[in-house]
């Protein structure tokens, strides 16, 4: 394990290439020392992925004596294989903010607990959330990501049944 091994699949008769490359790949697959095996197959021959692609595929195509520039089906060989570099764009995730509920019922104590618990607040802090919940009906626990949020939402809910409180916990976009 931790060994790269290369692949170099030539076959003279192109109508029976692709039968042969997918065995090759079943047979690869079975190998218990690939457990995950990437590869490119661009016209009916292995390629690594591109990150491993080395340079001298486009500048040895003059120098190589078994670089065939065209069949007769009109594919190029191995030499016209285009490797890009795909773009790193990366893009800020969505924020949701987290939101406490007023109900009726629910003790204030309990509120205070829940902040403190699941969204890390200290006394003070999770005192003015719980105020802002009593007294304008909802407050903002805190703004995540969607998967944190949604987290954060179902703990806080499940908790509260748990405890037999119908204090509920919503979130929504920014």
């Amino acid at each position: 394990m931790g060994k790269k091994t290369t692949l170099n699949l030539e076959f003279e008769n192109r109508a029976i290439r692709s039968a042969r490359l997918e065995e090759a790949v079943e047979k690869l697959s079975a190998r218990p020392f690939l457990s995950v095996f990437h590869f490119q197959i661009v016209e009916n021959r292995f390629f690594p992925p591109s990150s491993q692609v080395d340079s001298r595929m486009s500048s040895d195509q003059d120098e190589d004596p078994d670089f065939d520039s065209d069949d007769e089906s009109g594919h190029t060989g191995l030499g016209t294989a285009v490797v890009t570099k795909p773009k790193n764009s990366t893009k800020t995730p969505s924020l949701y903010r987290v939101i406490l509920l007023n109900d009726d019922f629910t003790p204030m104590d309990f509120v205070i607990h829940v902040l403190q618990k699941f969204f890390n607040k200290d006394y003070t802090e999770a005192t003015t959330i719980m105020m802002q919940v009593h007294e304008k009906g909802a407050g903002v626990c805190g703004v995540f990501s969607y998967e944190i949020a949604e987290t954060k939402v179902y703990h806080v809910n499940q908790y509260s049944k748990q405890n037999q409180h119908p204090l509920k916990c919503i979130m929504e976009k920014t």
